[in-house]
């Protein structure tokens, strides 16, 4: 019986066949195997440029500062594109060495590699960016690299530019307003609300369920009767970027909604409406469940309704064993 080590040793030994490297360098980021990060440093010269792509995707999730080095030169020789993957790498691995280079790349001539920059000096959380980010803000003529600089600098302490953040919301450019409610999001700035939930109704569909996504970061209830509107949205994408962060917040106002999601005409919207109702537990949404389970047509759906009502099930004897013991303690 194979287990999980030898599954990995497999996989690694892979990295050199020919077909599916750039898939295994992938999955072993996504599993985030530190085991990995020998074999995929050497994958950052492989000729197939895909397969160095995914492998400095996949050393970027896996966060291990035994890569920057291997990163920071990989970087001296690489197009554009690529510094760009890697400068996003170098801000998800969070090692100090990585600011001379990121402080570089800030200055470079491409827009998306000045960008990610921006967004990677922010994720070292060191004072040291400060300066240069400052300069990125005064001097860059792209606004997603001010966009960027600015959301570094409020994560580095600088709360009085939450503002700025905020103002992109208003930005002709839907790419703009998009960044802009991310950034908030990321930060949990209650100050953002207001604007965020204006943001609801902007008629780009990536901007309203990315103002959904920041909304249900922040977890503040006063939201959720503004939310709950999006469960209405015409866009699928929104419904269930809808249902994810109402479950997150937790509100139960949130219940009959989401019971009522789960008739949705799209499957993705009726599976992220079950896993949020897991939150809230209760018969209710045991026996709304059940029913959802009992007209299902989709079998993967059907299935994940199984282990959802399973975990909803759980939960409710999880709370009547810990009332029962509160009411034992009481009488004694």
């Amino acid at each position: 019986m194979l287990v999980k080590q030898d599954i990995l040793a497999l996989m690694i030994l892979a990295l050199d066949g020919e077909d599916i490297r750039p898939d295994i360098a992938y999955i072993l980021g996504e599993m985030k195997e530190k085991k990995a990060v020998e074999a995929l440093i050497r994958m950052l010269d492989d000729l197939d440029e895909e397969v160095a792509r995914n492998a400095v995707y996949a050393l970027g999730k896996i966060g291990d500062s035994k890569a920057v080095p291997s990163l920071i030169e990989k970087m001296k020789t690489s197009n554009s594109s690529m510094q760009a993957s890697i400068v996003r790498a170098l801000g998800q691995i969070q090692d100090p060495r990585a600011l001379e280079s990121l402080q570089i790349s800030l200055k470079s001539e491409d827009d998306t590699v000045r960008i990610r920059s921006a967004e990677a000096l922010g994720m070292l959380s060191t004072e040291a960016v400060a300066r240069p980010l400052m300069t990125a803000l005064m001097e860059d003529n792209n606004r997603l690299v001010r966009l960027w600089a600015i959301y570094a600098l409020v994560k580095l302490g600088a709360r009085e530019r939450v503002h700025n953040l905020i103002d992109f919301l208003h930005d002709l450019d839907p790419v703009i307003r998009l960044n802009a409610a991310a950034a908030l999001g990321k930060l949990c700035s209650k100050e953002a609300l207001p604007a965020l939930r204006k943001a609801l109704s902007d008629p780009d569909e990536r901007v309203r369920h990315r103002a959904i996504w920041a909304l249900g970061q922040i977890g503040d209830i006063s939201s959720v009767t503004s939310m709950l509107k999006c469960l209405k949205d015409p866009v699928e994408q929104v419904r269930y970027f809808t249902c994810e962060a109402l479950g997150k917040i937790g509100d139960v106002r949130s219940i009959e909604p989401l019971l009522e999601a789960l008739t949705d005409p799209c499957e993705q919207v009726r599976f992220h409406a079950g896993n949020a109702l897991v939150t809230f537990g209760g018969q209710i949404v045991l026996m709304g469940l059940r029913q959802a389970h009992g007209k299902e047509k989709s079998l993967w759906l059907k299935e994940a309704f199984e282990e959802i009502i399973e975990k909803v099930k759980k939960k409710i004897e999880v709370k009547k064993a810990i009332e029962d013991i509160l009411t034992h303690v009481e009488k004694l």
